[in-house]
């Protein structure tokens, strides 16, 4: 698909990385994915104020 309800879709390259408008969780988990971490990122969502209320990172040691 050329473009999609989110926009343009484009490539860059990987050491540009911070130049690009990213969602800040976006962000941490393309550092984290880009680093060959396992992690885990949950987001808790308060439903009142209709946005997260919590963000946890979780990156287990390798072996």
């Amino acid at each position: 698909m050329e473009a999609g309800t989110e926009g343009r879709c484009l490539w860059h390259p990987i050491n540009r990385l911070d130049e690009i408008l990213i969602h800040p969780d976006i962000r941490v988990r393309l550092q984290h994915i880009l680093a060959k971490d396992s992690f885990e990122y949950q987001i808790y969502w308060d439903e009142r104020k209709n946005k997260p209320s919590e963000r946890r990172l979780t990156v287990y040691q390798r072996q």
